[in-house]
């Protein structure tokens, strides 16, 4: 113990050992500033509590007392049950083994160790700094240990550890590390307080398992890498901008609890895997946590940020729960890639796919990515490929740029899809998945079936809008309903089995085929419109046995298209009380039957070239129904004018109504109904227009025909006024009268 007392011999003892150090204690301050005068040091080995032998004091070293060690110095308090705390406890070379019941500490400010060794239990209570390699047994500190430039902790004997307690602080001031020499088993560094790499550019790696029990892990420059695994739960992570945490060094540490942080540097998993177990939570502000490989293996949850970077592969195994953003950059690849993963992307939560990565499952059995938020592509313009089955339940898929492939299969009920203009949304990538209950969307991208099936179970319900669904290929299997509108456009065949429901708009278009398979039903409903606009074909498939059937409850339209449209392969058009309308080529049902029922006929007129009105062949017919005749705009036939509208088997029954154009009359024969010109064909106005000051209109006209054009502000009268007059030439004529100043104005043309 420390004393006030007049100097005795004991004191004198002590000045001579001094005395005999001096060379050897100056060498060592000429290392380090920490060394300062020392009131017990070793001369020889033996037990700290031999005062004579081992310190040649009258006393050994007591609370209070500063203690340099270059000797081998055993703390057995088994037979003393003495606790010591010292001051400062410096050690050069030396052994320091500690044993017994009693309790060994240093509280000093000043402690240094250069390549020392430490066996048993030891509490460090000031501060101690580091020096070249030494050796613990059970360190526990609730000071401050720095360790600078290349000094090295080794945790190498059997069940030893380090164990930075609450309140205290590991500070690795250069790139030194933390080793294991001999590959000892049950050793670790627990961290409860603050383990901190605050200097040096270098790796710093901790080669022992690490346990972080609620610590602080803090990385102000170079890299700091838990390279030896072990077991943790929660803690903060905060890394300084270019500074790098690397969670496992490639080895496979377990984590739980939760884990947030601050900063501009990075958090990486880069290799080896972390295991979430039972759980681990990711709470990490934008851009700090980078994973570029490795696995996150358990129950995993992101609240926060994660980013998925580089051009590497990682890994999911067990499930991992997203409420918050997950970025996937470049060309990186998620992997869900052990049996049962599954990457549960919350409500609430987004995926964002910014590159042209992909998700994939390599291989393995019942994976999945569920999707209750938003997955989005917001960036790339090549393709991103989901090949592991996907699973979108209520949730949204946004793409604004490139194409996102659901290329594997799943099970989905309903869903949004927003896909911006130029963007694909492929919604089979040539696999065969399942979908139900409703999809809408919106954009002026495409959301494209082109290969591969889709089964609708028990029923999926499409209401997109105008556009955004373009059927270039592949089936819809099962009960599939369209209450918007659907695009089939392309050269090839696109098909369908079960029953198709439209009370919406189909619009084919080009010289696309439909084809229905064999006892499939489409059925156009009352309200819905199916419509040719180019020369495809609606076909059956697999028939040998069995027809597909069409069923016509609404309009069956061909708008567009000089050529035929026909029903082939026995696909069987049953018109049920359904208009049909041509208005352009022909219409063919193949030989089969027409029978109108209560719906309408309508053609329209556009010339007497082959394909400029429209015409509808059939088989035996029976009518009874409306017929309504239109004409095409700016079309005006001449008398003499004769058109063939419907060429069938036989002809039985006539319309029961006829819209037909003044000057129009229909003639029946046993096969065929005729249009003949028999007069003239009123003036049909078109495209009136309101531009400024200006009113515009035009009408079709006969060549050499006279033609009036009157103007009246006030229909309650007759009053009809002269404005100008013309002769026809066969032509549109267009008519732009000033109206500046009038409320309303009415115009009539007349013949002459």
């Amino acid at each position: 113990m420390k004393s006030t007392n007049p100097i005795v011999q004991s004191t004198i003892h002590l000045i001579r050992f001094r005395l005999a150090l001096s060379a050897l204690v100056l060498a060592l301050a000429a290392g380090s500033s920490n060394l300062g005068a020392t009131d017990f040091g070793s001369l020889h080995d033996g037990s700290w509590f031999d005062a004579p032998n081992t310190w040649g004091q009258a006393s050994s070293p007591g609370n209070g007392d500063d203690v340099y060690i270059t000797k081998l110095v055993n703390f057995d308090s088994t037979t003393i049950g003495q606790s010591v705390t010292v001051s400062n406890l410096d050690m050069d070379g030396g052994t320091l083994s500690v044993g017994g019941p009693a309790m060994l500490g240093m509280a000093g400010t000043n402690s240094y160790w250069n390549n020392a060794t430490m066996g048993g239990s030891l509490l460090q209570l000031g501060s101690l700094t580091l020096a070249g390699t030494n050796t613990i047994g059970n360190l526990s500190n609730q000071g401050v240990v720095q360790q600078p430039g290349t000094a090295t902790l080794n945790i190498g004997e059997y069940s030893t550890h380090f164990n930075n307690q609450a309140g205290g602080t590991y500070d690795i001031e250069g790139d030194g590390g933390i080793i294991n020499s001999d590959n000892a088993w049950f050793t670790s560094f627990n961290n409860s307080a603050l383990l901190r790499k605050s200097g040096g550019s270098g790796t710093s790696i901790i080669g022992v398992p690490f346990d972080n029990s609620d610590g602080t892990i803090e990385v102000d420059s170079g890299t700091l890498s838990l390279a030896a695994g072990g077991t943790s739960a929660s803690g903060t992570f905060n890394v300084a901008a270019g500074a790098v945490l690397d969670l496992t060094g490639g080895s496979s540490p377990t984590w739980s609890g939760l884990v947030n942080g601050s900063g501009a540097g990075t958090v990486s998993l880069n290799s080896g895997t972390v295991a979430t177990s039972p759980s681990l939570t990711l709470d990490f502000p934008d851009g700090l946590f980078q994973w570029t490989g490795g696995w996150l293996s358990g129950t995993t949850i992101n609240s926060g940020v994660v980013t998925i970077a580089g051009s590497g592969t990682a890994g999911v195994a067990g499930g991992f729960y997203n409420s918050g953003l997950v970025r996937q950059t470049n060309a990186a690849t998620l992997d869900i890639g052990v049996n049962y993963a599954h990457f549960e992307n919350q409500a609430g939560g987004t995926y964002d796919l910014e590159g042209d990565g992909s998700i994939m499952n390599a291989p393995a059995y019942y994976t999945s990515f569920n999707n209750y938020g938003l997955l989005r592509k917001s960036a790339g313009s090549g393709t991103s490929t989901i090949s592991a089955p996907l699973n979108n339940l209520n949730g949204s898929i946004e793409v604004d740029s490139g194409t996102l492939s659901l290329a594997d299969s799943g099970s989905s009920s309903n869903g949004t899809f927003t896909v911006a203009a130029g963007a694909v949304l492929d919604l089979t990538g040539g696999s065969s998945s399942t979908w139900a209950g409703q999809v809408t969307g919106s954009g002026t991208g495409i959301v494209s079936l082109n290969s591969g099936t889709l089964y609708t179970s028990p029923s999926l319900t499409l209401n997109l809008p105008d556009g955004l669904l373009q059927w270039t290929g592949g089936w819809f299997w099962g009960t599939t309903i369209n209450s918007n509108v659907v695009t089939i456009s392309g050269t090839n065949t696109v098909s369908t089995t079960g029953v198709f429901y439209n009370s919406g708009l189909m619009r084919h278009t080009g010289t696309a085929t439909l084809g229905i398979e064999n006892s499939a039903h489409f059925q156009n409903l009352a309200d819905g419109t199916y419509e040719f606009t180019g020369d495809g074909n609606i076909i059956g498939v697999d028939t040998a046995y069995y027809p597909g059937y069409f069923d016509n409850f609404g309009l069956l339209r061909k708008s567009g298209g000089a050529g035929p449209s026909a029903f082939g392969n026995r696909a069987w058009c049953n018109n049920q009380n359904g208009s049909i309308e041509v208005d352009s080529g022909q219409l063919s049902l193949s030989g089969q039957s027409y029978a109108q029922g209560s719906g309408s006929f309508i053609v329209t007129l556009g010339g007497t070239n082959a394909g400029q009105s429209g015409q509808l062949l059939c088989g035996p017919t029976t009518l009874g129904g409306p017929l309504n005749v239109k004409l095409a705009s700016g079309y005006v036939p001449v008398i003499g004018d004769q058109f063939q509208i419907l060429s069938s088997g036989g002809l039985s029954g006539a319309f029961t109504t006829l819209n037909v154009p003044a000057g129009i009359a229909v003639t029946y024969t046993n096969d065929s109904v005729f249009l003949v010109v028999t007069g003239t064909v009123p003036v049909q106005i078109t495209s009136p227009t309101l531009a400024g000051n200006g009113f515009s209109f035009s009408f079709g006209t006969v060549s050499n025909q006279s033609y009036t054009v009157q103007r009246n502000d006030d229909l309650t009268t007759a009053n009809w006024i002269y404005y100008t007059n013309f002769t026809g030439n066969g032509s549109l004529m267009q008519v732009i009268a000033p109206v500046a100043g009038t409320v309303q104005r009415f115009y009539r043309v007349r013949e002459p």
